[in-house]
Parts: C-alpha cells; structure tokens; sequence
C-alpha cells in the first residue's frame, strides 16, 4: 500500500536539520559533526549511491539507491576509506545497511511553492513523470534535465519519496522531489517587452481581462504554457521580473 502524508511548509519532519537538499552534489554532512541522532531521518542527495554490507568501500553492494530515497539513521560507523559511514534504514524496502554518510542530505519535507517555477536536475539523465505520487504509478513522461514546469501540488511522501506534482508543457504528473531546484531550466527564453506600456492579461486574446502592465525594456521568462492564437495575434505567457505573470502578444517581445 502507498503510504502518503502531506508536510507543513514551515516545518521539517522530526530529527531532519537544515534546507531542503536538491543538488546532486555531495551534502559533506558527517554523523559526526552534524550530530545526527537515532531515528533520525535523510535523503541521498547524489544519485546511485550503494547501500553496503559493511562500513566500507570493501563491503559487498546490497542495493544502489536513486537520489531521493529516504534512509533512516540508526547509528554513526566510523570513518572508513575518506568517509563518514552511517548504519541506516531504507524506508522504502526496509533494507538495512551502511552508506557513505557524506552524501546525504536533510529530509527536504517543505517542498516547493505551488505556482513555484522548477527544473529537472537528475544529472544530466531524466527524471520520470508519473501518473500519480509513488514508484507504483506507470511512467507518462520521461523528462530530461533542464526542462522546467509549474508545481501543481505537494510535497507528498510515498514509497520513501517525497513527490511534487508538476506540469511540463503539455504534460503533468508527480516526480520526486529530489530531481527538481528551484527556477527556469535550459528549455526557457528570456524576453523582453520592446513597446509599452504592453498589457499582461489573464488569458490569451484582447478579450483577457488585464491584470496590469510592463514598461518598454522589462524582461520576463516564458512560461511552461503553451503559445495560443487569438484576436489575430500569437500570445505568449510570461513571468515578468517583479511577479507580473500572464498572456501578451508575441508581436510586443523581443527574444534575449
């Protein structure tokens, strides 16, 4: 069964510490030094890191975990081969074993903002789209790094994860938490308003009720939403520096 709970966003879940971790870079925590307690819980922060039989990089692989995966500390293992070695608990197969606590993370339990602009980050690779929060629900999308989208909803937690609820372009789904930071990836153009005052409405068309207006020169990012043709023109949705967001004419813009 999928276990789901929902986090409050001004607060972490009991013994995680510090801000939510999305990069794919090593953590540098130590169990040590960061004072990590039993029970406590953290997420891998780097991607494939092998759950060991024993703390070292001599022990046999017991399994690699994905990053994102939620472990369970159970006990500091001394420092072994340059790292700091921790017994944990996987939540999501109950598998108990020793990873290299460097590349670990907080539990990022306070998740994005819905409306929030992201990006996948999974190393260069994808991140896979699914059809609902948990490793059980079919893969719709497979999204490659760079490609940004709009939360939707989350943060929940399933199978070990935390998920958010995206939409990319024309597609939306729930992806782990761990593959997204914050901001537009590599699949967004700047642009910038070359007559003002232009008007920003809520929907495409001059019939879109006008939500304000950008001077000559302000600059936005072009939104996940698709470009609609109305009232004779092509119109572009566009998040303006200064939190303007919505629909004006592509005729008004210049590409940066």
């Amino acid at each position: 069964m999928v276990s789901r709970s929902v986090f409050s966003r001004r607060r972490f879940v009991v013994g995680a510490a510090g801000a939510a971790v999305v990069a794919v870079t090593p953590t540098l925590l130590s169990p040590f030094t960061a004072g990590a307690t039993a029970e406590e819980m953290f997420a891998v922060a780097t991607p494939a890191l092998r759950l060991r039989s024993g703390p070292g990089l001599q022990f046999s692989t017991l399994a690699t975990l994905s990053m994102g995966t939620t472990v369970r500390f159970l006990a500091g293992a001394g420092t072994v081969d340059g790292y700091d070695w921790a017994k944990v608990n996987v939540v999501s197969s109950g598998k108990i074993g020793f990873v290299a606590f460097n590349f670990l993370g907080p539990v990022p339990s306070d998740g994005f903002e819905i409306g929030q602009m992201v990006h996948v980050e999974a190393g260069g690779g994808v991140g896979n789209l699914r059809s609902g929060p948990g490793t059980g629900y079919s893969v719709i999308r497979r999204v490659a790094s760079g490609t940004t989208g709009t939360i939707q909803d989350g943060p929940l937690e399933a199978n070990g994860y935390f998920w958010h609820k995206v939409r990319f372009g024309d597609a939306t789904g729930w992806i782990v938490m761990a593959v997204l930071v914050p901001g537009a990836g590599l699949d967004r153009a700047w642009v910038r308003a070359n007559s003002g005052p232009l008007n920003v409405r809520n929907q495409p068309g001059l019939s879109g009720k006008i939500l304000g207006h950008v001077s000559t020169g302000a600059t936005g990012l072009v939104t996940t939403d698709m470009p609609q043709e109305a009232s004779g023109y092509v119109w572009i949705n566009v998040q303006f520096n200064g939190g303007l967001r919505g629909w004006v004419a592509k005729n008004f813009l210049t590409w940066l």
